[in-house]
């Protein structure tokens, strides 16, 4: 069985309010979880939250509600331990195991539900995977690029810029493609939310092989300059 898991806590800390901010007339998550619908190849759909509006509009549209309490209901409970409370309370309460995970955030709504289902069935195929995530390529964040501020707002390179060769010449595409995990699909095995904390840091569910899906765009809103870009991505790719 495939399962997704989408995470929709009410308090979040670098955007407050995010997960329920209104766009095109409905709160992001919705958005999110609209996309997760029409999905193809997605046996069932869980929401954790500990939001009771939240549970009670999703609850309405026909997915499994995982209500957060304890430790796991506070605004910094770190995602493994989300992830792995879900799939424990999903064991114990529905009793089965799912073979393949769709991890989702609520704030990252920018996939098609056709891309959604390639994912799984590329992981369903390959059994030598234990992960397929989304990537973009943005060049324009290459890390020769990358800076930390250090006293008196001096900057300094982010990392060892030695591991790159040369790069007298600082133009972003010299050293090749630059791709980030944009989080809009992430689907794993089960294994790496059972034993996540195996897992590598810091995405310890793509476990040790993840294929790198390319193309699309996307990322998880964490700034308020990106809920324009956002919008407009969800008003070129409805569904």
């Amino acid at each position: 069985m495939n399962i997704a898991i989408q995470l929709a806590k009410d308090i979040s800390r670098g955007v407050p309010g995010k997960n329920q901010k209104i766009i095109n007339g409905l709160p992001l998550y919705q958005h999110t979880l609209n996309r997760l619908l029409k999905s193809q190849s997605i046996d069932k759909i869980f929401v954790s939250t500990e939001s009771e509006q939240i549970a009670s509009d999703a609850e309405s549209l026909g997915v499994t509600i995982l209500m957060r309490s304890g430790d796991i209901a506070h605004p910094d409970c770190v995602t493994e331990v989300v992830l792995q409370n879900s799939l424990e309370t999903i064991k114990k309460e529905f009793n089965f195991v799912p073979n393949i995970v769709c991890v989702v955030f609520s704030n990252a709504p920018t996939f098609l539900p056709s891309r959604m289902d390639n994912a799984i069935g590329l992981l369903e195929q390959k059994s030598e995977l234990d992960s397929v995530f989304s990537v973009c390529e943005y060049n324009m964040f290459t890390p020769i690029r990358a800076r930390k501020i250090e006293k008196e707002g001096i900057s300094v390179p982010f990392c060892n810029l030695e591991q790159f060769g040369d790069i007298t010449n600082a133009n972003r595409d010299n050293i090749g493609n630059c791709y980030f995990a944009d989080l809009t699909i992430q689907v794993t095995r089960a294994h790496w939310i059972e034993n996540i904390w195996d897992g590598p840091a810091p995405i310890r569910w793509m476990g040790n092989k993840s294929y790198a899906m390319k193309g699309g765009f996307g990322f998880d809103v964490d700034a308020e300059w990106q809920w324009a870009v956002i919008e407009n991505w969800l008003n070129n790719n409805p569904i």
